[in-house]
C-alpha cells in the first residue's frame, strides 16, 4: 500500500480535466509511468502493479488511468512495426482490470525523447502502429482511449492535423 500512495502523489493526483468538462467521461486519473516504459515486452515488470492496486487507484476516486507505454519499442521496428504479442498478453490484463472496474484507460504513446523535434515523416509509422492496437482492441472495451503520440512538438501545426486525421 505504502508504494501505490507513494505513486499516486507523485505522479499527479489532480483532476485532469474542469469537473463540468463535455463529451469527457473522466474528470480525475493518475499516470502510471515507467510502468510499460521499457525498450520492450520482456523488460516489463508486470509485477509492479494488480487488479488490487487498479482497486485502490478507483477507491480514491480516480476514474483514469494514464499508461505511457514507449509503444514503437514494442514493435519489431522497420519496416512493418508489428506489435509484440507478449505486449498484448500483458496489456490485455490491464485493459480488463480497467473495463472490470468501471475505470477509463488512456493507452498513450510515450515512445518519443520530448528533446527531439517529432520527425515530419512520423506519419505512416504511427498508422502502422495504431491500426494494429485498435484491430486488437476494438471489441474490447469501451473504457479505452488512445493518445497517438505524447507532446509531439516543433512539428507544424499543418502536419500534425494532417497526421491525426
Amino acid at each position: 500500500m505504502k508504494k501505490l500512495c507513494v505513486y499516486i502523489f507523485i505522479f499527479s493526483f489532480i483532476p485532469l480535466l474542469p469537473a463540468n468538462a463535455e463529451d469527457v467521461p473522466f474528470t480525475r486519473g493518475i499516470n502510471l509511468t515507467n510502468w510499460f516504459q521499457v525498450s520492450g515486452a520482456r523488460e516489463i515488470n508486470f509485477s509492479r502493479y494488480t487488479k488490487h492496486d487498479f482497486e485502490q487507484i478507483r477507491d480514491l476516486g480516480c476514474d483514469v488511468i494514464r499508461l505511457p507505454i514507449n509503444l514503437h519499442s514494442m514493435t519489431s521496428g522497420e519496416p512493418d512495426y508489428i506489435i509484440d504479442p507478449l505486449l498484448y498478453d500483458l496489456l490485455d490484463q490491464v485493459v480488463n482490470w480497467a473495463a472490470e472496474l468501471n475505470i477509463n484507460l488512456i493507452i498513450d504513446n510515450h515512445t518519443f525523447d520530448p528533446a527531439v523535434p517529432t520527425e515530419s515523416s512520423i506519419g505512416p509509422v504511427l498508422i502502422k502502429v495504431w491500426s494494429q492496437m485498435a484491430e486488437h482492441y476494438k471489441n474490447s472495451s469501451d473504457y479505452i482511449f488512445y493518445e497517438v503520440l505524447n507532446e509531439p512538438h516543433v512539428i507544424s501545426d499543418n502536419v500534425w492535423n494532417t497526421i491525426q486525421q
